[in-house]
């Protein structure tokens, strides 16, 4: 159901608890990059602090002009 899904920790990390952040990932292992422009960013903020918090989170960065998916999109682009 929806609002399974939206308490479920293995589907919205932003749900986890301190524990299940620190079980799902080793000390200082966790990259966290997203832009200003992303439609989730405050969310990802959310989790960054929220694994900075648990002891997960090795750098966050944010680019502040990004838009959601460019890092999956931007090899596709011809910047030659």
């Amino acid at each position: 159901t929806s609002a399974r899904r939206d308490a479920d920790s293995l589907v919205s990390p932003n749900v986890a608890t301190e524990e299940e952040l620190r079980a799902a990932a080793r000390p200082d292992s966790v990259w966290v990059a997203h832009g200003g422009q992303e439609v989730f960013s405050d969310t990802m903020s959310e989790l960054a602090c929220a694994l900075d918090k648990a002891g997960t989170l090795h750098e966050s960065h944010v680019m502040k002009t990004m838009p959601h998916d460019a890092m999956l999109v931007a090899p596709s682009f011809d910047f030659g």
